[in-house]
């Protein structure tokens, strides 16, 4: 995967994909939805590929979402150093967490890193309080088996400041 500005073809013409913007840019658009977030409860969620990647960036926008009262949230599969999950917890209100793949070697064929450190910050947040939604993004012939989902499930059982809880007899 390429993070810079890209060209590609779109029907048959060169499209710029992509472009640089600072926080102040985003904070602007995020304040033209606040009457939703207040109506809604919502807020600023970054997602991505994976938000913390531009790590500085990020916490720059979650900072500025908290010095303006907005409910914040991040999606990421948590691979991340254990100083970068920490810094951007304490501006974080809830972690959209997705754990892929139960098995360090099938996470590691698979995306190319084994999930020891993934299963770490994921403690870590629970260890900090913060709000987390474990998800499994299902992904046919690769993670969609019964062992992996259970594991997974024992996962989200373990996590005291979610507020999910699941029978894992049910899948």
């Amino acid at each position: 995967q390429e993070y810079d500005i890209q060209t590609m073809m779109v029907g048959g013409k060169p499209k710029i994909i992509g472009r640089d913007v600072t926080v102040e840019e985003v904070m602007h658009t995020v304040e033209k939805d606040r009457a939703y977030y207040r109506r809604s409860g919502g807020g600023i969620t970054l997602s991505g590929g994976e938000p913390l990647f531009q790590f500085d960036f990020a916490l720059d926008i979650l900072k500025k979402a908290k010095e303006r009262n907005l409910h914040t949230a991040i999606e990421t599969c948590g691979f991340a150093d254990e100083s970068k999950m920490t810094r951007i917890a304490e501006f974080t209100d809830l972690f959209l967490f997705d754990f892929k793949e139960s098995n360090p070697k099938l996470h590691k064929t698979y995306t190319g890193v084994d999930n020891i450190l993934i299963q770490k910050n994921l403690s870590l947040l629970n260890e900090l309080k913060k709000d987390i939604i474990l998800r499994c993004p299902v992904i046919p012939g690769y993670n969609d088996r019964k062992e992996n989902y259970d594991k997974i499930c024992e996962l989200a059982n373990t996590l005291t400041s979610s507020q999910q809880k699941i029978n894992n007899k049910t899948i």
